[in-house]
């Protein structure tokens, strides 16, 4: 899913998703995306880390990159768990605008990567509480917890 900013939603100017996968309304869908951009969105884009046109490319779905600019600046930001490209123009008085923001669908990017899916979200969510209580961050966790079974299993040493 991605959103395109266009010139025909409320006020002239706005943000409309592009996508056959929801069926709501224009208005609900604005009202629904200034309430996460007003709540971490628009945070995490500011704090983005910039990419190269080239990873955006890679990390974008081939029908959607039509829509990548190198005229324009793409970040890329981790939020709520899920990784997202946003592409952002600047201003004149030196501020940003977005103009695209692509969801990365989780895939083999990185062949250093391993992706785990867990049964439900609460799952997920009561292992990243129980990792940063022991003082963990989850992904080292989940790091330690692979490595220390591939040793085990194998006696031989990976880290």
């Amino acid at each position: 899913m991605w959103y395109r900013l266009t010139e025909d939603s409320a006020e002239g100017k706005g943000f409309c998703l592009v996508s056959h996968l929801l069926n709501v309304g224009e208005e609900d869908l604005l009202a629904r995306f200034d309430t996460v951009w007003a709540h971490s969105l628009h945070a995490a884009i500011a704090s983005a880390d910039i990419c190269s046109l080239e990873d955006a490319r890679r990390k974008i779905k081939p029908d959607q990159q039509r829509w990548l600019d190198k005229n324009q600046e793409q970040r890329e930001f981790w939020l709520e768990g899920g990784l997202f490209v946003a592409q952002t123009t600047a201003n004149a008085d030196d501020t940003h605008e977005l103009t695209q923001l692509w969801f990365v669908r989780s895939s083999d990017i990185d062949p250093r990567r391993l992706f785990i899916t867990f049964a439900t979200v609460e799952i997920r969510r009561e292992f990243d509480k129980i990792a940063v209580e022991h003082g963990w961050k989850p992904e080292e966790l989940g790091e330690k917890l692979l490595l220390d079974f591939m040793e085990s299993a194998t006696k031989k040493k990976f880290r």
